[in-house]
């Protein structure tokens, strides 16, 4: 696998990235960087390609700032997203209550894309607790 590949792999993904993915990837890039031939880094007088300068420069802040890989901020991760939307607004049209359905919806999408935010999600009261107010 060519050392870009390796870092494709990383940085491609939907799920969350940890501190030590983060650096893992920032070695990764690193090692792609030095082991890329002089053809693919210089274009006319040295310059670094725009797209390895993205890589070395902006990827690890940009994924460190947002917490996940590049899949779900470009134009295809959007449109994942909202065909998995509308694949869980179906399944959920049962569900009378358009506000309900909505944060049904939306929960569902929070925890299959990021399941470790399930202990954050504070859980609803009863309805026998909400009847009682």
């Amino acid at each position: 696998m060519s050392q870009y590949a390796s870092c494709t792999d990383m940085f491609s993904s939907l799920s969350a990235v940890t501190t030590d993915q983060l650096t893992t990837l920032s070695g990764k890039i690193k090692t792609c960087m030095a082991s890329a031939p002089r053809e693919v880094i210089c274009r006319g007088l040295g310059n670094v390609t725009p797209k390895l300068h993205l890589l070395e420069e902006h990827l690890v802040p940009c994924v460190k700032r947002f917490g996940v890989g590049l899949s779900l901020l470009g134009e295809q991760g959007g449109e994942g997203i909202h065909h998995e939307m509308n694949i869980l607004s179906t399944t959920f049209n049962s569900i009378h209550d358009e506000l309900e359905r909505l944060k049904t919806t939306v929960y569902h999408h929070c925890v299959s894309a990021l399941p470790q935010l399930v202990p954050h999600v504070p859980v609803p009261a009863s309805r026998s607790a909400r009847n009682k107010d």
